[in-house]
């Protein structure tokens, strides 16, 4: 028969806690460095993946959702924000200008961003182009030093000189402040923290540049604008298109070759690729020139918010494939698209307000401070 312990007793010798399971396991956290992490990250990424609230660029692809866990846990931002400014724009990642300016204002290491432009008084020409070059920087205070820190100055005559400007469906001619301020403040980011933007571009500086890639025979290649996202079973396979010393590659070849037979069967036509000047010569395009229309037609559409996909079935070519005509109609599209989101736009009554960079109803721009001075109302009036 077992004896019963006294009161005295259980109090001199309380009996031994059994041990808890947060106490022989250590937490578990989002990444890839062991076997439970992992199993973890596709746990909670599978959820992501599941959701229709989410990005159509994590809808039902449980790698980018993992890839984008993974983020915001080394940054330590929320999920879903990183979801949200995180765009693919040809086939490369890149963050919202909006975004780098948020997270350089919330990482507690500077005071808020604030922007200089300067313009100057008259207008001159720059390649070509006549404006009232624009120099605005971005700067900030460091809160441990207290030093003013600034950016790279960022000017309209930068952004002729550097092709931004004269792209097709560029911004910079349309709403030149905000890409002012865009630009320079990921110039900052760059220099100041990069560990926040994570060598990320911004989605204007990718579809303003490109990078050209060294090969062993001292010419240079680019991946251009097929680069862009798409399906495995779709995809055609990505060809660099060579810019010094390269030579046509098959398809190109077989392009030309057609092009010539038509050319010849039809001669009083006007080949697709020429170009008829002041004296009526016509002179090929090369396959670079070919290249880069595309890859202004493919930023033109991007730009005008149409789906690149659609598009591509509306012209029956892949982007990588299209022709001059192509480009044309491709060039023609964006500009309708353009102009019927323009005049929905006039008839809500709807305008960008660059002070808050957001869009804003029109009538409540003439209490606004800056109303003369805006170029958006500016436009309006005019």
């Amino acid at each position: 028969m077992t004896a019963k312990a006294t009161v005295h007793e259980l109090k001199s010798n309380p009996p031994t806690p059994m041990p808890s399971a947060s106490t022989n396991q250590p937490a578990i956290s989002i990444g890839f460095g062991d076997l439970r992490a992992f199993e973890f990250t596709q746990r909670v990424a599978r959820i992501f993946a599941e959701s229709s609230l989410v990005p159509k660029e994590f809808v039902g692809n449980l790698a980018n959702c993992a890839i984008a866990l993974n983020m915001a846990s080394r940054m330590g931002a929320d999920p879903i924000m990183i979801m949200q400014n995180l765009y693919i724009v040809h086939g490369r990642p890149s963050w919202s200008a909006q975004f780098i300016i948020a997270m350089i204002n919330n990482c507690g290491r500077f005071s808020p961003l604030r922007f200089d432009i300067s313009e100057d008084k008259e207008e001159r020409v720059i390649d070509s182009v006549k404006i009232k070059n624009k120099v605005c920087i971005a700067w900030s205070e460091d809160r441990e030093t207290g030093l003013r820190l600034e950016s790279a100055p960022v000017s309209l005559e930068m952004a002729i000189k550097e092709g931004w400007y004269t792209k097709n469906g560029s911004k910079w001619r349309t709403m030149p402040d905000v890409m002012l301020r865009y630009r320079s403040a990921a110039f900052f980011g760059r220099v100041y923290c990069p560990d926040i933007l994570m060598g990320i571009k911004t989605t204007d500086e990718v579809h303003d540049t490109y990078d050209l890639i060294p090969a062993e025979d001292g010419s240079y290649s680019m991946t251009v604008a097929e680069a862009r996202p798409e399906s495995a079973s779709e995809a055609p396979k990505e060809t660099p298109a060579k810019v010094v010393n390269q030579e046509s590659t098959q398809q190109e070849a077989a392009q030309d070759e057609t092009e010539a037979q038509h050319a010849e069967a039809k001669p009083d036509e006007k080949d697709e690729d020429d170009e008829t000047g002041p004296e009526k010569k016509k002179t090929r395009l090369t396959k670079e020139e070919r290249e880069q229309r595309r890859f202004e037609a493919i930023h033109a559409v991007e730009a005008a918010g149409l789906d690149l996909a659609e598009v591509e079935i509306d012209l029956n070519a892949f982007a990588s494939n299209w022709n001059s005509a192509q480009c044309e109609r491709a060039f023609r599209m964006a500009e309708e698209a353009a102009a019927k989101q323009k005049a929905e736009r006039q008839e809500q009554g709807v305008i960008f307000c660059p002070k808050i960079e957001a869009d804003v109803i029109s009538e409540k721009c003439p209490s606004c401070p800056e109303y003369g001075k805006c170029p958006s109302t500016e436009t309006d009036q005019g």
